[in-house]
């Protein structure tokens, strides 16, 4: 697996599924993901179908403040019609979140956290610092026991995400500048923690385990013939600028 920056991609911004003009090229059946991450803590990325996870593609674990700053960058092929799958987890301390970005090279579009259409569920498996990621089994297992409803959130949820946006800041007061500008710091909220005005983002920052360890998942959904056939004429003129900084420094992935 080949890692890299990314500055400045022309993109567009498409709710839910996305297209950009510009095709990568990929064997049928795949589609080409450019991925910049990071996480407070850890997180692994995976990808299946909608009952299991069956290839892991990287994992990290940031321990300091400059590490969850800095980010991970990933080259990614995934088959059509599966499911990106990313587990989280924290130490349980201070602020805690996911923070990602992700553009569709084949097919065109971005997804970033914090918006549609990322759905999220808590295992309350605990993990903490110096944890392995979870197996191909155990994501498995947690991802048929959220289909079914019946894990600590009770199934797929739509993520808490921070009021402020990566160019504000999030929930760290800093603009990681390998991550798009509209992205947003998520996680998911038990409702168990009564001392934060916004858990877990805002103070007192005790931290608190909330369920974890989390799952995130998005869909890999297969081009329509139709959509392959507008990017190919170029109609639908909707180019959005990446606001990009190039002053981030990027950090290796495991693999």
């Amino acid at each position: 697996m080949r890692t890299h920056n990314r500055q400045n991609r022309i993109t567009t911004l498409l709710p839910a599924v996305i297209i950009l003009l510009l095709v990568a090229a990929a064997a049928p059946g795949q589609q080409n993901f450019d991925v910049t991450m990071t996480a407070d803590n850890a997180y692994a990325i995976y990808y299946g179908d909608e009952f299991s996870a069956t290839v892991q593609l990287g994992w990290a674990e940031n321990t300091t403040p400059t590490m969850i700053w800095s980010t991970e960058s990933y080259s990614l092929t995934i088959p059509d019609n599966s499911w990106i799958y990313i587990a989280a987890w924290s130490d349980d301390k201070v602020k805690q979140g996911v923070l990602a970005d992700f553009t569709n090279l084949t097919i065109g579009g971005q997804v970033v956290s914090g918006n549609t259409p990322w759905e999220v569920t808590a295992t309350g498996v605990d993990l903490d610092n110096a944890s392995p990621p979870p197996s191909l089994a155990l994501m498995t297992t947690e991802i048929l026991d959220a289909n079914a409803g019946t894990n600590p959130s009770l199934g797929w949820v739509t993520p808490t995400a921070s009021p402020l946006d990566n160019l504000a800041g999030g929930i760290h007061g800093v603009t990681i500048g390998t991550i798009d500008d509209d992205a947003r710091w998520m996680w998911y909220d038990s409702g168990a923690d009564t001392t934060s005005a916004n858990p877990p983002f805002t103070v007192p920052y005790s931290g608190f385990e909330h369920d974890e360890f989390l799952i995130f998942r998005i869909p890999v959904e297969a081009p329509e013939p139709m959509t392959m056939a507008v990017l190919g004429v170029g109609g639908l003129g909707l180019l959005a600028r990446r606001r990009r900084r190039a002053s981030a420094v990027g950090k290796p992935n495991r693999t």
